[in-house]
């Protein structure tokens, strides 16, 4: 494309994402959470055939194309389907909490898997790491049942003037949504307060930071192997918690193909090796049960400029 064509086409891509917002706001009202699931499922099979994606906005590259690169997998295949599918349900999860007790009773399972899984974590503060996975919102709201406050390190990228107004309404009022389940907790920004984050963390609040952010040149960083792809990520929170001798755990959160949440966690509360061997063992733990595909994995396309190792 032109320039000239370029910059109408993005115009007009911010539009339906700004009518596709508002309609998602007023929808996911409605008291008929099957329904509604089965609509984002359609949803996500639409985005998937216009390889549509809202981080669209912010690259200007093919989410269809470069998480099959990464992934090793067809671009129109069935994995790349599950993967738009997986992120339509995972916007409509936390807003579905809203109309009806689908949820909330799927929400008390996980609840209790993490009470299961993490029966030995700590009592005092701690960090949870986690992906942008499959539900990974849910599985965050299930750390509600380790009776702390839970806050969660997310990024402003969500009030970028890129994006439009109903997107960033829509991410607003879900975290407004997620806020009430958390104990207290609530979403912050990292670009805006790491240094409360970490003194919530001190005084004993739970931490989750998702660990699939690349570092930048100005991070501090570890590696980490995801799904086959190595990179440097961002290690702040793990710096943090070791150097304080903090407990760390890490879960993954997606629904199988029955569409029932699935979540599986791991902890370790002292630490004797690498940090980077630590996180890898605790995220090997959980894939080992087999219930988590790569297909979940929303940002995928985020790595496909890294060769393996790098």
């Amino acid at each position: 494309m032109f320039p000239t064509e370029m910059a109408s086409f993005h115009r007009f891509l911010r539009f339906t994402f700004e009518v596709e917002y508002k309609f998602l706001e007023i929808i996911t009202r409605l008291p008929f959470p099957r329904l509604l699931r089965l609509f984002f499922i359609f949803r996500g099979v639409v985005n998937f055939i216009l390889d549509r994606d809202w981080r669209n906005l912010l690259q200007n590259h093919s989410v269809r194309e470069k998480s099959a690169n990464v992934l090793s997998h067809s671009k129109f295949g069935l994995l790349s389907i599950t993967r738009f599918i997986s992120y339509s349900l995972e916007e409509a999860d936390v807003f579905c909490l809203r109309s009806g007790s689908l949820l909330k009773n799927e929400l008390k399972v996980l609840q209790k898997q993490i009470l299961d899984d993490l029966e030995g974590f700590p009592s005092g503060g701690g960090v949870l790491f986690s992906c942008h996975y499959g539900s990974f919102t849910l599985g965050i709201l299930a750390l509600s049942s380790l009776q702390r406050p839970v806050f969660v390190l997310g990024s402003n990228v969500v009030d970028s003037p890129l994006l439009p107004p109903s997107l960033q309404a829509f991410f607003h009022k879900k975290y407004e949504i997620m806020s009430e389940y958390l104990n207290g907790g609530r979403i912050l920004f990292l670009e805006e307060s790491k240094r409360s984050f970490f003194k919530l963390l001190i005084n004993g609040s739970i931490g989750v930071v998702l660990a699939d952010l690349i570092a930048g040149s100005h991070n501090s960083s570890i590696k980490l192997n995801l799904f086959g792809t190595t990179a440097k990520v961002q290690a702040g929170a793990a710096l943090f918690a070791e150097k304080r001798n903090m407990p760390i755990g890490a879960f993954l959160c997606c629904r199988d193909f029955l569409g029932r949440p699935v979540l599986k966690s791991a902890s370790l509360n002292n630490y004797s090796n690498d940090l980077s061997c630590h996180l890898q063992d605790l995220f090997e733990k959980i894939l080992e049960t087999g219930n988590f595909s790569p297909k979940h994995w929303l940002i995928a396309d985020s790595f496909w400029h890294l060769s393996e190792g790098d």
